[in-house]
């Protein structure tokens, strides 16, 4: 008897299962009209070219490693920094003396990386890579900090001629 009804019960229960399948349509449409239009003469694309990223990655590296005489060699003769409030354009003897004083205050650096990006016109005539990374420090009375950097590394000629940065503390511990 059990057996009839599960043999009975099985095609209404194959029937209460079937579902349709309904075909959606995920085509985009042929132009989005975003709210603000930019200058589009840069038409950015990845740069399959390695050696910027390098460049800037190393740069980044000989600061964790407070290395100002390798730091100096990632830049070209004349630079420019715009970051928070400040704006400094000088030659890079200028940048390797106030770096050395930046980091003269510290006892240990360690930068962790999160992402990078190395970019180039579709002109050819800029390049870019940006990095994402949080910088940690002790200084040399022993007090730790840490902030959230996003830099844009403009190069030419394997130089880093000019960084844009931007910077995110994080909220004090009670």
């Amino acid at each position: 008897m059990k057996k009839a009804l599960i043999l009975l019960a099985l095609p209404l229960l194959l029937v209460a299962c079937k579902s349709e399948v309904k075909k959606i349509n995920l085509a985009l449409p042929d132009t989005v009209k975003y709210p603000y239009v930019v200058d589009s003469t840069y038409n950015w694309e990845v740069n399959p070219k390695p050696e910027n990223a390098l460049v800037a990655l190393s740069a980044l590296k000989a600061e964790e490693k407070l290395d100002t005489a390798a730091f100096r060699k990632y830049f070209a003769k004349n630079i420019v920094i715009n970051k928070d409030g400040v704006h400094i354009a000088g030659s890079v003897d200028q940048l390797q003396k106030n770096i050395q004083q930046q980091l003269g205050t510290n006892k240990s650096v360690k930068i962790t990386v999160n992402y990078w990006q190395s970019l180039i016109n579709k002109a050819k005539t800029q390049e870019v890579v940006t990095t994402w990374y949080t910088q940690y420090w002790v200084d040399k009375n022993g007090h730790a900090d840490s902030v959230r950097y996003t830099d844009n590394n403009i190069l030419s000629n394997g130089k880093i001629t000019r960084i844009d940065e931007y910077m995110m503390r994080f909220p004090k511990g009670k």
